[in-house]
Parts: C-alpha cells; sequence; structure tokens
C-alpha cells in the first residue's frame, strides 16, 4: 500500500514539476514581438527598422511584409518584469510604444504601435493659412481705402 502510495505522490510531483522544467528548458528567452502600423489605419508597415530596448540592451529588427517583428533576448538581458521599449522607423516616420515583459517564456511579449510621418518641412497648410489671411487683410484694406476716398469727393 505504501509502494501505491508514493508512486501516485511520485507521479503528481513530476506532472507538477515538469511545465516548470520545460519552461525552463525552453530557454526562458525573453520574446518581443508585435505588428508595426501606419498610425490610423490597418496598414503594416513593410521594411520597417524595429529597435527593442531592455535593460540597457538594444535588439533590432526589421518587420516582414505583414508589418511584424520579433526579438528574442537573454533572460539575464530582459527578465521578466522589465519594461521593453519598441522603436520603429521607416524613413521620415516614426513611432514608439512600450510594454512590461512577460514572465511566461512560452509566450512572447506583444508591443504593437503605430507610425506617424514626422515632416521636417512646416505644415504647408499653416503658411497657406497665414497667407490667406494676410492677403484678405490687405484686399479689405484696399478696399476700404478705395470706398472712404470715393466718399470724400
Amino acid at each position: 500500500m505504501k509502494r501505491v502510495i508514493l508512486s501516485i505522490l511520485a507521479t503528481l510531483g513530476i506532472l507538477v514539476l515538469l511545465p516548470v522544467s520545460m519552461a525552463r528548458a525552453a530557454g526562458g528567452q525573453s520574446i518581443i514581438a508585435g505588428n508595426i502600423y501606419y498610425k490610423g489605419t490597418t496598414n503594416p508597415v513593410t521594411g520597417a527598422s524595429v529597435s527593442v530596448v531592455c535593460d540597457g540592451n538594444t535588439l533590432t529588427s526589421p518587420t516582414t511584409s505583414a508589418g511584424a517583428y520579433e526579438v528574442t533576448f537573454d533572460p539575464t538581458a530582459c527578465p521578466a518584469g522589465d519594461t521593453a521599449t519598441v522603436t520603429a522607423t521607416k524613413g521620415s516616420a516614426t513611432g514608439t510604444n512600450s510594454g512590461v515583459v512577460n514572465p511566461l517564456a512560452t509566450e512572447p511579449t506583444v508591443i504593437n504601435l503605430a507610425i506617424v510621418n514626422v515632416s521636417v518641412v512646416p505644415e504647408f497648410g499653416a503658411i497657406t493659412g497665414i497667407a490667406a489671411i494676410a492677403l484678405g487683410a490687405g484686399a479689405f484694406l484696399v478696399i476700404r481705402r478705395q470706398h472712404t476716398a470715393s466718399h470724400k469727393d
């Protein structure tokens, strides 16, 4: 009877400890993955340069044709519970997002982000608006001056 009880306890112990040891055997790596989209759309950004910083360590990856990226840190370089910051750049478009590293080695930490086109040239809409206001004010003054001059005579 003791053998049966010991066998059952040993089996239960193995069943409880096996998943934990398998997770450690899988490397316990910190996987950071996600998708990069253009802001305000669901259009993926293909060929963007993605940089992931975790605990002072940096890994880079390009995005796939579906806008996906993935980097794998050694668990000492990016421990569970730390914050990973993802920055994506393509041309003048850029974006940043961050998230907490997943403690489960079998589940990647998913950090999606949207990038927006950052223009170096000032907004042409603002320049056009200012020019329109200036021209409108100038035309108003010219017409008013002509109207005032015609009433003096």
